[in-house]
């Protein structure tokens, strides 16, 4: 049996395994969506305790 193909970039790399146009895990948008919604909960979440609509300091 022939040797798998070499990349010309690395010296060990044997051609095999995912590729730079892998499909693996969340794209890009995604992330930084699922970020910019995070971002904004805690911002208003922020602003809500700030304008003393936050839980009572008392508890119940």
């Amino acid at each position: 049996m022939a040797d798998p193909p070499r990349n010309p970039e690395t010296e060990d790399d044997t051609g095999v395994g995912p590729g730079p146009g892998s499909t693996t895990g969340k794209p890009r948008s995604v992330k930084v969506a699922i970020v910019i919604v995070v971002l904004v909960l805690v911002l208003l979440v922020v602003l809500l305790i700030a304008g003393g609509h936050g839980p009572p300091a008392g508890g119940h």
